[in-house]
């Protein structure tokens, strides 16, 4: 029995049982079968948080629930805890036998690559899970993500994990987690590391990324961002009126008569071009500034 499962079993008393949630194989065979039984604890992990949430932020109570509702939804809350401890030990034991057999893991060799350790894989886990199940917040701050899989409700548990976020560990030096913990919505999972993740279930040899190229790429948790626009000024579709007008204001700033006529030297400052953009999702804004941005020669500060 390898240690990770044995913390499990010692807390779960699992270490003579047989995996109720089994299909019947003693090992995982295809990454299918791994990621598919992680999905379904991350499902439950997700459950346990929100519960936690609610109960703690007396949302059930605003939300209309009587009293009776609470205690049952406060009475689910350790149930919870059980049923993902039992799922946890089982998987984390037959992730070991299946390695012992042989079998290769797309997320296994992520953790041998990265030099990860047990909890840094399950932060990998909850993060790529939620990244297809639907969830609107994947940022997730330092706390939430300790909360989530704390299973002991441990306050030193969570100080000590809170190392794990240390820019010099491998979640952040390797650029697996991005964003800010401080000044931003908190971390969300690399867009490179769901990429190849998803290339190697398709059959591909991708690779792991560089620090270089992992860091470069860009996630909705990143603050001020300074990219290349890729949109251009021939990409643009606009009403012939308007596109006139914006055509014009760039004409003008670029335009070298204000040099030549001194103008420059006179106004000092306010010589930038400043546009406001509205209109509903979808509807080219950000587009739009990209392709000013190319047709002056300038790259963008995005600031969330």
């Amino acid at each position: 029995m390898n240690e990770t499962s044995l913390v499990y079993a010692t807390k779960s008393g699992l270490e003579n049982s047989t995996d109720p949630f089994s299909n019947g194989e003693d090992i995982f065979k295809t990454d299918q079968d791994y990621l598919e039984r992680y999905s379904a604890i991350c499902s439950l992990l997700m459950e346990r948080q929100d519960l936690s949430q609610d109960l703690a932020g007396g949302r059930l109570r605003r939300n209309g629930m009587h009293k009776e509702g609470e205690e049952l939804a406060a009475l689910r809350l350790p149930q919870l805890t059980q049923s993902i401890r039992d799922h946890e030990w089982f998987f984390w034991e037959k992730v070991a036998r299946s390695l012992e057999a042989g079998r290769k893991f797309i997320v296994e060799d992520l953790g041998k690559h990265y030099k990860l350790g047990h909890f840094e894989k399950r932060v990998f886990l909850l993060f790529l899970c939620r990244a297809f199940s639907g969830k609107d917040d994947l940022c997730l701050s330092p706390a939430v993500i300790l909360s989530s899989l704390d299973l002991d409700d441990s306050l030193v548990g969570r100080m000590k994990q809170l190392n794990y976020f240390d820019k010099e560990k491998p979640l952040l030096s390797a650029c697996i987690l991005k964003g800010d913990r401080i000044l931003g919505c908190g971390y969300e999972l690399n867009p490179v590391f769901i990429e190849v993740v998803s290339k190697r279930l398709c059959g591909e040899n991708a690779e792991w990324p560089s620090q270089q190229k992992a860091s470069a790429s860009r996630t909705s948790c990143d603050d001020n961002l300074i990219l290349a626009p890729d949109w251009q000024w021939e990409h643009i579709v606009l009403d012939p009126e308007t596109k006139e007008k914006v055509e014009f204001f760039l004409e003008v700033y670029k335009s070298k008569q204000f040099q030549a006529l001194g103008v420059d030297k006179t106004i000092k400052n306010s010589k930038g071009l400043t546009f406001l953009f509205y209109g509903p999702p979808g509807t080219g804004k950000s587009m739009l500034a990209e392709a000013i941005a190319s047709n002056v020669g300038k790259k963008l500060l995005i600031a969330e």
